[in-house]
């Protein structure tokens, strides 16, 4: 330090006095604190950067566990039995669906299918016979409107009791259907399939109906007293 405040004094006489021992002591001081300033904000900055890299690794190495499959306790084994699950969904509902087309084509009983709100999707030549429909009339909720209103009341909750108990598999009911265009009353008993998600939701229903007993209409003009 002395050397080089020489080395000033001598090029510019001005500062000779920086080569003074108090201004030596003083400068010699200063640069000193700078050092350990710098050096104590360098392993300050290290020792930050040092934990957020721990960190970092932390989080990287949970990431690739949870991703690489360990025998079924990482998330991507999860997602392997959630698609191996929902593969054998819908190989029940592609079955469910062949036994469905299967039936139409040999069975003369009605049948209709539900969606999980109640909408009618579809439905087999019997079941629009039954009700003297055609099928646009009575997809989503108009099929109701070939029920007697005089029953359609108690019938639609007594349906919805059994929907909303979420542990009820099957549903069984008497109630009448009118057939406005043929002018006949159908006493039908109706068997209906109730299928549920995991959390107990309605999905989807498969009914069938056979008639038990069959009336003629007073009149097409009185019919509309039937509902």
């Amino acid at each position: 330090m002395k050397e080089a405040l020489d080395a000033i004094g001598t090029v510019h006489p001005a500062l000779k006095w920086l080569s003074a021992p108090l201004s030596v002591a003083l400068l010699s001081a200063a640069w000193a604190r700078r050092e350990r300033l710098k050096a104590w904000c360098f392993a300050r900055w290290q020792n930050r950067t040092g934990a957020r890299l721990e960190r970092l690794t932390e989080l990287v190495e949970r990431v690739v566990k949870e991703v690489t499959p360990n025998g079924g306790g990482s998330l991507k084994d999860a997602v392997v039995r959630n698609e191996a699950k929902t593969d054998a969904l819908a190989a029940r509902v592609e079955a469910l669906s062949v036994n469905l087309r299967a039936t139409n084509e040999l069975s003369d009983r009605p049948w209709f299918v539900l969606d999980g709100a109640g909408e009618l999707t579809d439905c087999n030549d019997a079941y629009l016979d039954l009700v003297g429909l055609a099928k646009p009339d009575v997809l989503g909720l108009g099929w109701t409107s070939a029920l007697d209103t005089r029953e359609m009341g108690l019938m639609l909750e007594k349906w919805h009791q059994a929907l909303r108990s979420r542990s009820t598999q099957r549903h069984s009911d008497r109630f009448g259907v009118l057939n406005r265009r043929g002018g006949r009353r159908h006493e039908v008993e109706s068997e209906v399939l109730i299928f549920r998600d995991g959390t107990g939701g309605v999905t989807s229903c498969f009914g069938t109906t056979r008639v038990l007993r069959t009336e003629a209409l007073p009149s097409a003009g009185a019919a509309g007293n039937w509902g």
